[in-house]
């Protein structure tokens, strides 16, 4: 809907249908005009819905993936989280174009750019990354101790580091990524159904 220039003053919109009395000084809204009045100041333009999702994969899959998970449209206030140890391994498939970083625990600078795919290890201390921000991803979480069949380093040469998924994956997790950027939301969901 468009409103005619005179219905707009000091901010305020109005239907067309608008008034204005004592040489337009003061809005004087009719009975249908209040209502959208009081919808339009209430509101507030807001980032479109975040979309999170968690899939359990079934047996055999399951003896060593223990979830994927699939986020977009992230919106927090904060621009860093940390992550303190939980003995687990991920595999991170980052659906965008754009690097990201790993940060200094104590000084934010960053200290290592992760692009396309990563290999997370186990870790021993905390890490700072990016809040996830405009980030689309989708990661695989291992069952505790199960990451081993997908890669090609010892895992204890892997505790406390992120590496390049070139490094330690087959090459398929790098197709699957390019796969995942050509579908559509609701083909994603069905190819973690499929997985299973």
């Amino acid at each position: 809907m468009s409103f005619p220039a005179k219905c707009i003053r000091k901010g305020q919109i109005s239907p067309p249908e608008c008034t204005f009395t004592n040489n337009e000084k003061r809005f004087i809204p009719s009975r249908s005009e209040t209502r959208f009045l009081i919808l339009y100041k209430t509101c507030k333009i807001v980032p479109p819905p975040m979309i999170f999702e968690i899939h359990l994969p079934s047996h055999p899959l399951s003896q060593f993936i223990h979830s994927f998970v699939y986020y977009r449209d992230y919106h927090p206030s904060h621009s860093v989280d940390r992550f303190l140890p939980d003995g687990n391994v991920n595999v991170v498939l980052d659906l965008t174009d754009y690097p990201k970083y790993i940060y200094d625990n104590h000084t934010l600078k960053e200290i290592q750019t992760c692009r396309k795919v990563w290999f997370s290890g186990i870790r021993n201390k905390y890490i700072t990354i990016p809040s996830g921000k405009d980030s689309e991803m989708f990661i695989l979480n291992f069952q505790k101790g199960k990451s081993y069949p997908f890669s090609d380093m010892p895992l204890h040469e892997l505790t406390d580091s992120v590496v390049d998924g070139e490094l330690v994956l087959s090459r398929e997790i790098h197709d699957l990524r390019a796969r995942i950027q050509d579908l559509s939301l609701i083909h994603i969901f069905m190819i973690i159904c499929i997985l299973n």
